[in-house]
């Protein structure tokens, strides 16, 4: 079995950052399973639906502290929700306010900080990399 490296800075961060959209897309699935209110889209303030979120989050971990019987198993939670056009309809919508709320002034600056990121990343990964092959 050959393992795949990432040869650039760019390919290491694309592959950490898919895998941890991937844990949060799964965390929020969770999270709107059990509170419906989070699958429609909502008409308060940024402020207001960030302490939603919030909140949710502390009452979920309470549930999961002291009722852990409560959460639904991984194909009870698959089967309970299929793709709703509704929902996919309203997430393609705030990807459209989202792209037109950025300018491009903003995008420069994301894509020069995500540059940053990328690189300390790949002189981090590549000085493990170093001390893994000296030790062997």
């Amino acid at each position: 079995m050959t393992i795949h490296r990432p040869q650039n800075h760019r390919e290491l961060f694309n592959y950490r950052h898919a895998r941890l959209r991937n844990v949060i897309e799964r965390i929020f699935g969770v999270v709107k399973r059990r509170f419906k209110v989070l699958v429609i889209a909502q008409e308060y303030s940024p402020e207001t639906q960030s302490q939603l979120i919030s909140g949710l989050a502390v009452i979920h971990n309470f549930i999961r502290a002291y009722d852990p019987a409560d959460i639904p198993e991984d194909t009870e939670m698959e089967t309970a929700t299929g793709p709703n056009e509704e929902t996919a309809r309203i997430e393609r919508m705030t990807a459209k306010l989202a792209d037109r709320a950025v300018g491009n002034e903003e995008r420069n600056r994301a894509a020069e900080r995500r540059e940053t990121i990328a690189l300390a990343m790949w002189e981090d990964y590549r000085c493990r990399r170093r001390g893994r092959q000296a030790r062997a």
